[in-house]
């Protein structure tokens, strides 16, 4: 009956989860990013998308949620984390007293059942505790609002030849390899924009090492991530051909990035088809997707530099689409093949 407590507990706990960070997100103005349910992954961007379902490919038995909002601040995701884990924290600390206060030392099926309820949430506490603690480090703090103030550069017309991107010691645990990710995925697109390709291939292979890391020396599959593999997919399939390389991280990225409906997205999955998979009429439809996409998206995410690049890069392959034959006669990688 512990063990049937402990399970029971492990749903319990998530579904507290849940219903704490639905009204905590709600109070704070933050929409539902991701929702895993099973195998199910819905996810979207920004408020006004509609979430696109994925298969996951790791399973979970208890519904799991992730709220976000456009522009959050280090003090907003700060707050935030503490209001859920104070509430979450004394809902599970109250319960626990009163289950030890009744069932502490009863040798019965029922205080095995409500014990092990008691111990599990209480684990799962300490977990999500450490975790939190983790996040709040104030050097991620400080580069997660300094990464905003680009953003809004970015979304004020800056280009990515005008942005400035601090230095980051990409070796410090203590930095959140998302947030490193985040870094790395704007000092790719700047490198593109500037032509600095020996650069881009050194920031390539860190966001590589990264994305591993993320993992826990497995490259993560987290569905929300996926975009920081979208670079890499880019620069091996067309700036510095690795085929290989770009089949492997297509298969890992494969579920979100054949269900993407963004230009960024839809735009790298055209690049691919033609070079990689050397289907042209498939590649055709999939770059006049990213077309429409970009003529019609209401993603405030996306913004004016990226609409350009993407523009350019669009027209780019519409270009050597109709200049090669097909995707093996007369091309030229932009730089000589040299990522392993």
């Amino acid at each position: 009956m512990f063990i049937i407590g402990a399970f029971v507990g492990l749903e319990l706990f998530f579904v507290l989860h849940f219903l704490v960070n639905k009204i905590i997100s709600k109070m704070m103005g933050m929409f539902m990013m991701s929702v895993w349910i099973f195998s199910k992954r819905g996810i979207r961007t920004h408020e006004n998308a509609e979430f696109t379902w994925i298969k996951n490919s790791k399973f979970s038995i208890a519904p799991i949620v992730v709220y976000g909002k456009i522009d959050l601040t280090s003090e907003e995701r700060r707050k935030y984390n503490l209001t859920v884990g104070a509430f979450l924290g004394l809902i599970v600390m109250l319960y626990s007293v009163i289950a030890c206060s009744q069932f502490w030392g009863v040798r019965s099926n029922s205080g095995r059942f409500f014990m092990g309820i008691a111990l599990m949430m209480i684990v799962l506490l300490v977990v999500y505790a450490m975790a939190t603690i983790k996040m709040m480090n104030r050097g991620s703090e400080v580069l997660f609002d300094r990464y905003n103030e680009i953003i809004t550069q970015l979304k004020n017309g800056a280009t990515f030849e005008q942005i400035q991107i601090p230095m980051i010691d990409y070796y410090d645990p203590k930095i959140e390899s998302s947030l490193k990710c985040a870094f790395l995925h704007l000092s790719f697109y700047k490198a593109f924009a500037l032509k600095d390709f020996a650069n881009l291939g050194k920031i390539t292979q860190r966001l590589d090492a990264e994305m591993k890391n993320m993992g826990r020396g497995n490259y993560t599959t987290e569905p929300l991530y996926m975009g920081y593999y979208y670079p890499i997919i880019f620069y091996s399939t067309y700036i510095n051909p690795n085929y290989a390389n770009a089949i492997r991280f297509y298969n890992i990225a494969k579920n979100v990035l054949d269900a993407e409906k963004e230009p960024n997205g839809l735009r790298v999955m055209a690049y691919y088809q033609f070079y990689i998979m050397k289907k042209p009429d498939l590649a055709a439809i999939t770059i006049s997707r990213a077309e429409q996409a970009l003529e019609e998206h209401n993603n405030p995410n996306i913004f004016p530099a990226e609409i350009e690049m993407e523009r350019k890069l669009i027209a780019e392959l519409r270009d050597n689409m109709t200049k090669i034959i097909s995707p093996d006669y007369g091309y030229q990688p932009i730089i000589s093949p040299n990522y392993d």
